[in-house]
């Protein structure tokens, strides 16, 4: 089964600060603009509706002169002027055609002439609600009304229709509500859309910073892991190090911090070649390489010649510098073709590796011949050492040990037999 990936915390963190206060904001722009273009629409609305009351009480009035009137009292016969009014819907249908408004005149508080339909039939010798009746009929104000007609909610503008000086009907222009409703979205589409792909702009743009800080997070991670599992080799990601930012700054000083640990855990303090510790995990790793290449490689453990003398003689300061001495003479040497650590006390190791045995035995010679030659002053005193040398051909199926004790016979023999030589 494939382990599941882990999500990050800090991704999550991401999340919470950047994506849930945006879609907050969306919803509060969002529920703004609504607001402000249904409010801005609702009375575009209602003026129109207003303006369109008008024109009706003026276009009966222009189409149709004279006073109106009922012949009986069941509102079959309304005229106005000489013209019977039921029956006669020209004039509203004319106004729904060119307004797309629903319109209604009563005469008193009953529907005579009117575009509104129910069941395929006209709703006319109905009447108005009685709240308007009162309101607006009786008190000669006109104004909105939502009222539902027919089982529909409209919003309704009634004006009086006066005669004498009294009011005498109404005129009334409708919108359906679930119209005005369309009439928003429609509206308000257009900013939904552009909404929505800013915040995916927006979104996708936070998604791909978050993923790009928690990559250098992630990069920032592993290299401290692997300090931490004293793993000093690798570079540290190339993006991370040339960023101009706070980024790019921890980058380069885990450069520096790692530099400075791998010298600290790796070399020895005092020479500055590694320590043993370092060189058994590098003769290791080389056996592992010989394993799969096959190369040559061999074994050199050297000793400073009478150290013990140097020591009692000039003190254990004067020792130090010729340890140092000794170890930058081998380093530099020795360079790319193999490594030189510090065994202990005086002694150093060296592992030559893919090059040939006259090559190693010349590069011995002439760090013997470097260090014979050498003078070291301390305290106004000429200080002279030399180094024997212990060489044998590596093994890859002998442990390290083994070579080493090997190449300590070798040594030994050179040390009880004259010293400041090489013995193979």
């Amino acid at each position: 089964m494939a382990k599941k990936k882990k999500v990050s915390r800090l991704y999550v963190k991401l999340l919470i600060n950047f994506i849930i206060p945006l879609i907050f904001l969306g919803i509060a722009l969002f529920y703004f603009v609504y607001a402000n273009i249904t409010k801005m629409k609702y009375e575009e609305m209602k003026e129109k509706l207003r303006v369109v009351s008008g024109t009706v009480k003026y276009g009966l009035d222009m189409i149709y002169p004279g006073d109106m009137t009922m012949k009986d009292s069941d509102y079959k016969t309304v005229s106005k002027g000489d013209v019977i009014l039921n029956g006669d819907h020209t004039l509203v249908d004319k106004y729904k055609e060119l307004t797309d408004c629903d319109v209604t005149v009563f005469y008193g508080d009953m529907r005579i002439m009117t575009t509104l339909y129910q069941d395929d039939e006209r709703v006319v010798l109905t009447k108005v609600n009685p709240l308007v009746k009162k309101q607006v009929l009786e008190s000669g104000k006109d104004g909105f009304y939502t009222v539902n007609i027919s089982g529909v909610d409209h919003i309704v503008y009634y004006a009086c229709i006066v005669q004498d000086g009294k009011n005498i009907g109404l005129v009334g222009v409708s919108c359906p509500v679930a119209k005005m409703n369309d009439i928003y979205m429609k509206a308000i589409m257009p900013f939904i859309i552009f909404f929505a792909v800013l915040f995916v702009i927006i979104g996708w743009t936070v998604f791909k910073y978050s993923n790009g800080i928690l990559r250098e997070v992630g990069y920032i991670d592993s290299s401290l892991k692997k300090i931490g599992d004293g793993r000093f080799k690798g570079d540290i990601d190339g993006d991370l190090v040339s960023r101009k930012d706070e980024f790019g700054d921890i980058g380069k000083r885990i450069m520096s911090m790692r530099q400075e640990l791998k010298i600290l855990v790796e070399n020895d303090k005092l020479t500055g070649a590694f320590n043993r510790s370092s060189g058994q995990k590098m003769y290791a790793e080389l056996l592992d390489r010989v394993k799969k290449t096959g190369i040559s490689f061999m074994v050199v453990l050297g000793d400073i010649d009478f150290f013990k003398n140097v020591n009692d003689t000039y003190g254990h300061n004067c020792g130090d510098e010729v340890l140092i001495e000794c170890a930058s003479i081998m380093k530099k040497n020795v360079g790319r073709k193999g490594f030189v650590c510090r065994w202990g006390g005086e002694e150093f190791l060296m592992v030559f590796s893919d090059t040939s045995k006259d090559d190693v035995m010349s590069t011995l010679e002439g760090i013997r011949r470097e260090l014979s030659e050498s003078v070291l002053v301390y305290d106004d005193k000429n200080v002279r050492v030399t180094m024997t040398f212990g060489v044998v051909d590596g093994d890859v199926n002998e442990t390290m040990e083994m070579a080493v004790k090997r190449a300590d016979d070798k040594l030994y023999f050179g040390k009880n037999n004259g010293r400041n030589q090489i013995v193979y």
